[in-house]
């Protein structure tokens, strides 16, 4: 690796969540799948984070503030001058919880919404969020806190957008970020119901543009527009000695992204320190071998760009690490219907 430790870093302090997102990169739910460190192995980690000197950290999840400590850890990190950031669904903020936050100096906290109506942005976190949202936001805003709202396009919401982002202009939110659905997680099991065609991307990017010019701070990641444009997949860059940040799991294993967890390889902070573990990451570049790429893959002409797109989507698909990436615009439409 280039960097002796990583730059940012996010951290997944749990996989337990309050609401059931259709979406959700991580199968969060109420119930615990992933083990779940004790409050001395997280204290840890955050001594790591500190010690090596990370200069901005996401404490996400599944939703963080259901660990106790988690505004604990944001007076550590602040203490110690990272940037730090609170990543919610922001059922679990009250005014207290935001004031303390305020008080602690955090410099972002980030609240998911998926809808411009409260049917259709509960119905998508699976269960009664959208009030409780507008609350907190309205709280935030109070506080004088950099506010950014994360928003996942699927199917469902995208027809809503526009109305969902104009109903945030009294909340003053420094970013409104709306990504598109990935298939990883729940995301994955659902996609084909809620993944939006490319005319819908392509309507929604033009509505972001004309949002844009009305005044709203807007940005669309839309990975499948850009394949299509650009006639591949993204390149997977999994493994990249050139990367500057990382994820730690709730277990404490140290991932270069989030579905490379499918690989299931042990990469423990705790067992190898954040140092450590950050210098193991090459150890998935194993996974990117373009010479080993089976169907359209094998013979592509532009293979050693994408790397056979992500490795890690194509595994869930397929059960077959080396197996042609499903997204690909490259692979003729009979073809992608057999391996989905």
């Amino acid at each position: 690796m280039i960097l002796n430790a990583p730059l940012q870093v996010f951290w997944c302090l749990t996989d337990r969540c309050n609401l059931h997102c259709n979406f959700c990169l991580s199968e969060s739910d109420s119930g615990t799948r992933m083990h779940e460190l004790s409050v001395g192995q997280r204290a840890v980690i955050l001594d790591e984070l500190i010690t090596h000197r990370v200069l901005k950290v996401y404490l996400t999840g599944g939703e963080p503030l259901l660990i106790p400590e988690t505004v604990d850890y944001v007076e550590r990190l602040k203490e110690a001058g990272v940037f730090t950031v609170l990543t919610t669904n922001g059922v679990l903020l009250d005014p207290s919880v935001i004031q303390d936050l305020a008080g602690q100096e955090i410099d972002r906290i980030q609240v998911s919404l998926h809808g411009g109506t409260l049917e259709t942005n509960d119905a998508i976190m699976g269960g009664p969020a959208f009030e409780r949202i507008l609350d907190a936001l309205g709280w935030i805003r109070e506080a004088g806190v950099d506010l950014h709202v994360k928003v996942t396009l699927t199917r469902e919401n995208a027809t809503e957008l526009p109305r969902l982002i104009r109903s945030l202009a009294p909340f003053s939110p420094a970013l409104v970020n709306v990504s598109e659905l990935v298939a990883t997680g729940r995301g994955f099991e659902n996609y084909e119901t809620l993944r939006p065609s490319l005319e819908t991307l392509a309507s929604v990017r033009k509505e972001i543009a004309a949002l844009r010019d009305e005044g709203f701070n807007v940005s669309f990641k839309n990975h499948s527009l850009a394949s299509a444009a650009n006639g591949r997949p993204g390149t997977c860059t999994v493994g990249s000695g050139r990367a500057s940040s990382c994820l730690i799991l709730p277990d404490g294993n140290v991932t270069p992204c989030t579905p490379a967890h499918v690989w299931g390889l042990s990469n423990n902070v705790l067992e190898h320190g954040l140092q450590g573990a950050w210098h193991r990451l090459p150890l998935y570049r194993e996974f990117l071998a373009p010479e080993k790429l089976q169907g359209h893959c094998k013979a592509c002409d532009v293979v050693e760009e994408c790397k056979g797109g992500c490795r890690a989507e194509a595994y869930l698909y397929t059960h077959n690490v080396w197996s042609e990436y499903p997204g690909c615009v490259r692979i003729p439409h009979e073809e992608k219907e057999k391996t989905s």
